[in-house]
């Protein structure tokens, strides 16, 4: 990972993600924070306008995120920035090895397209 070129980018953990993915990200160098608790329990809507609001980044393991918005609060989706981390939470070695090789293609990617995919193929665009 080269966090230098995109420290612009707050990363927002969703729930799903471990604090070791959150320390380890830390470590790094990027600016990452857990949702904050003083919200309490929020819907996936609920998270994406708060994210929208603060300007950060979404990182979840929820592949069903976007499309709960759609359902929810479509008009959140133009301006969602989010990235779905397609393995399971627990394979957190896993996790780590593809944030370092795929996370700064995805923070570039999500300029363009807002909803990306790592996965351990690589980065892709969530078209919608």
């Amino acid at each position: 990972m080269r966090p230098s070129s995109h420290r612009g980018h707050r990363l927002l953990l969703d729930a799903n993600i471990s604090g070791a993915i959150y320390a380890y990200l830390k470590s790094k160098g990027y600016d990452v924070i857990f949702m904050p608790m003083s919200l309490g329990r929020l819907s996936n809507s609920d998270l994406a306008r708060y994210a929208i609001e603060q300007d950060l980044v979404i990182l979840t393991h929820d592949k069903t995120f976007y499309e709960s918005i759609a359902l929810e609060a479509s008009n959140l989706l133009e301006r969602l920035k989010l990235i779905i981390l397609s393995v399971s939470p627990g394979a957190i070695e896993l996790c780590m090895r593809l944030l370092d090789q795929f996370l700064e293609d995805a923070l570039h990617l999500i300029e363009e397209r807002g909803i990306v995919m790592i996965t351990p193929e690589g980065v892709k665009a969530i078209i919608i």
